[in-house]
């Protein structure tokens, strides 16, 4: 044991050594292989919080209460693998931040604070293993970790959620706060920016800048990333803003990014249809004529968005329990939308399983079907007719079908259809204009 606590407490020696030479390194000298790594800080960081926590019960219950030799070893070795794991965490985060991503100030306060972390654990395990059990030392060294393993935490956490990320709200927070309309509200105030502030600033805010980009506000937004001009004023077709909220859901230059909250097609389109006209932040809401594709989007945008869930009650009756169950399977979830309603939800699971027979056998609860996912099947557009069969269906998702959207004009036959969930498809802005009539979202 003994042997094993020396080659951990040298090994620190050298990696703390090497750690506070990288510290004055320009980051983004470091090879790419070593950037990789760095995406393992996430999951790294919570093994020395647990363990630093651990300290305090295991020193009460062992040395504390009784210091034998075991008892002193197995703390020795708890003090050991703290230090070493929160040393390679701090290298990982090191490695995390050379892409230059972040705001500067809290990276450096985050980082030398973790790094303090890292110093302190070995340090404690140094004066542990010379002066034994002193208590005032413990204390004094235990009180400065947590100390700053807490406040270094919280900078890690701005750096990566934002400076609210631990702010609590007593209210519900709306998918986006849209402000009231005056006679010098711009259609970037009242329609653009609440939604990029929504689904877009928690990744390219001034504090955490991916691919250099700052959505925070219009200037910052008008510079752009580290590749380029983020639109193109009048030419949607041109703007990487567009190309990437296009692209499929499964590539990795997709924007939002799977995982995130995604951008409907009513939002994809006044970002199009905004750029189109200009991408300004001065062009006036009240400007616009009424018949404006601009001011139809943003209407509607508005309104989708705004609108509070309720309770809602259906007419039909409640499918028999046996005709669900019967149809219910490990692939196949059929559940109603909430208590005591009759109205059901239809979700598929593993595409490698699916196969349309499973959506046809659907049709026996038809009328009680009011969602329908089918995100990641293998599905096309002959998928289309088979669904319009669900006449009270209210909400579809095809993210990341095969969907081309040639006929997806059929939808305007659901009355009760108001979201049409695309993400990851090969359905374009155009197709899309064609439902601007509907209400489908």
């Amino acid at each position: 044991m003994k042997k094993h606590l020396s080659v951990i407490s040298n090994l620190l020696i050298v990696l703390q050594i090497l750690l506070l030479f990288c510290s004055f390194v320009d980051p983004n000298s470091f090879p790419n292989w070593l950037t990789i790594t760095g995406r393992m800080h996430p999951l790294l960081l919570h093994l020395p919080v647990s363990l630093v926590l651990l300290n305090i019960p295991v020193y009460f219950l062992t040395v504390a209460k009784n210091q034998s030799e075991n008892n002193s070893e197995l703390y020795k070795t708890l003090l050991a693998y703290t230090a070493l794991l929160a040393t390679l965490t701090a290298f990982a985060g090191l490695f995390l931040a050379s892409g230059g991503e972040y705001d500067e100030q809290l990276l450096f306060k985050h980082k030398w604070l973790s790094i303090g972390v890292a110093i302190l654990s070995h340090l404690q395990l140094y004066l542990f293993q010379w002066q034994g059990n002193n208590r005032k030392i413990w204390i004094a060294l235990t009180s400065s970790i947590a100390i700053l393993m807490i406040i270094g935490s919280h900078f890690g956490g701005v750096l990566t959620h934002g400076e609210d990320f631990l702010t609590i709200s007593l209210e519900e927070k709306q998918v986006s706060q849209f402000p009231a309309i005056t006679s010098e509200s711009t259609v970037y105030d009242v329609a653009v920016a609440p939604i990029i502030a929504t689904k877009c600033a928690s990744c390219h805010n001034a504090s955490k800048q991916k691919g250099r980009l700052n959505m925070s506000d219009f200037n910052s937004l008008s510079k752009g990333g580290k590749t380029g001009a983020l639109f193109v004023a009048g030419d949607p077709n041109k703007s990487l803003l567009i190309e990437r909220i296009l692209l499929s859901l499964d590539d990795k230059k997709h924007m939002p990014p799977r995982g995130k909250a995604q951008l409907t097609s009513d939002e994809m389109m006044l970002f199009t249809k905004w750029i189109e006209k200009g991408g300004s932040n001065t062009s006036l809401y009240h400007s616009l004529e009424e018949n404006d594709s601009l001011k139809i989007i943003t209407d509607k945008v508005r309104v989708i968005e705004t609108k509070t869930e309720s309770t809602k009650t259906y007419s039909f009756k409640a499918a028999s329990p046996e005709v669900i169950e019967s149809l219910n399977s490990p692939f196949r979830r059929i559940l109603p939308i909430a208590a005591n309603s009759p109205a059901l939800s239809v979700k598929f699971f593993l595409k490698e399983k699916f196969n349309i027979k499973m959506l046809e056998e659907c049709s026996a609860i038809k009328e009680q079907v009011v969602e329908i996912n089918l995100s990641g099947m293998p599905v096309d557009d002959q998928v289309i007719p088979l669904l319009t069969q669900y006449e009270n269906l209210e909400k579809l998702n095809l993210n990341g079908s095969q969907v081309t959207g040639k006929n997806l004009k059929e939808f305007t036959k659901l009355k009760h259809l108001n979201q049409l969930s695309l993400t990851g498809t090969a359905v374009d802005v155009n197709t899309l204009m064609e439902l601007k009539t509907s209400s489908i979202s």
